[in-house]
């Protein structure tokens, strides 16, 4: 039987056509350039078609910016074991609480509001007196100049400072405690069985 045309695999995808069209033109980027290659944040069926691609034969790793995260970016590496800093950046947002009480779609409009795209932001979580928000490392330091306000109430956004420990409430409610940071990000990696040959 002849091997099936990317085209004819890209059919298995009924729905989600074109984010698996684009995350196949990753994976062979990362083939050819022989480079490490990052998608933007995934949820967590995007994140299931991303590894459906990969199969057995293409190593990746995932992260979210702290442990039980929902949406990740991904990660094509070139060999099982490369080593890989994910561009994720942690922010803060702290608030007195007695102006109003904020929502998950409180925060995600002030951040949409400043033109950026949801595959940029990763998961929002949110606590009794701060906001925190997994985003890309490119646009931190715009969001950081420009979110000063969320709803009516006033906020201030830094990002979270490497080996600082902090305690997040995880979507099943349970809590974790964190080390985030550019010093060391918890990586989460499925290997593949195949030893890719060394170029």
């Amino acid at each position: 039987m002849a091997a099936m045309t990317k085209t004819e695999h890209l059919e298995h995808f009924k729905g989600a056509r074109e984010l698996a069209a684009r995350l196949s033109d990753q994976i062979e980027m990362c083939e050819r350039q022989n480079r490490v290659i990052f998608t933007p944040f995934l949820s967590q069926g995007e994140g299931m078609i991303a590894q459906r691609l990969c199969g057995r034969g293409q190593p990746y790793a995932f992260d979210g910016g702290y442990p039980g995260a929902e949406r990740c970016c991904y990660a094509f590496l070139p060999y099982p074991d490369t080593e890989v800093r994910f561009p994720i950046c942690l922010l803060k947002a702290a608030y007195r609480p007695r102006f109003e009480t904020l929502t998950h779609r409180d925060v995600l409009g002030a951040f949409m509001h400043q033109g950026i795209e949801r595959e940029q932001l990763g998961d929002i979580v949110m606590t009794q007196d701060a906001v925190y928000v997994a985003v890309s490392e490119s646009i931190s330091g715009y969001l950081i100049d420009q979110v000063t306000k969320i709803r009516h109430t006033p906020c201030v956004l830094n990002a979270m400072k490497a080996c600082c420990i902090i305690r997040l409430p995880l979507r099943s409610a349970s809590i974790m405690s964190l080390r985030c940071g550019w010093m060391r990000w918890w990586r989460r990696c499925v290997v593949c069985p195949v030893q890719k040959r060394r170029r």
